[in-house]
């Protein structure tokens, strides 16, 4: 699966990494996938903010975001081995472009919050 192990003690450094060795992925073929929140958080506690590493990825390398929102927090809890039985939602949203990191970002955030509460 080829993932960028990160430094989370280190963001500036562990962001230029995830930068500059997502460039490289693309340019063998491989997709990207990007966690923008970074880590799990409770559900009800609604949706962190965004890194802007998926942007950025998508900025600089003139590729489109494809946002995927699902509620399998809900039945597979953070750092819990037992998983409970439900029905878990996957939204998957529009492609969305644009050369500004930040506002791409945003842009993509606000699809998630439009769909987390329906989940």
């Amino acid at each position: 699966m080829s993932p960028i192990p990160i430094n989370r003690k280190n963001k500036f450094k562990s962001l230029r990494k995830v930068i500059d060795t997502a460039r490289i992925r693309l340019e063998d073929g491989f997709s990207v996938l990007v966690f923008p929140e970074g880590t799990r958080i409770k559900p009800e506690s609604g949706i962190a903010e965004f890194s802007n590493s998926c942007g950025l990825i998508s900025a600089q390398n003139n590729i489109p975001i494809l946002p995927i929102c699902h509620n399998s927090g809900r039945f597979w809890k953070n750092k819990k081995f037992i998983k409970r039985p439900g029905t878990i939602n996957v939204s998957i949203g529009p492609l969305f472009s644009g050369n500004d990191p930040k506002a791409l970002t945003k842009e993509v955030r606000e699809w998630f919050g439009s769909r987390s509460s329906r989940h």
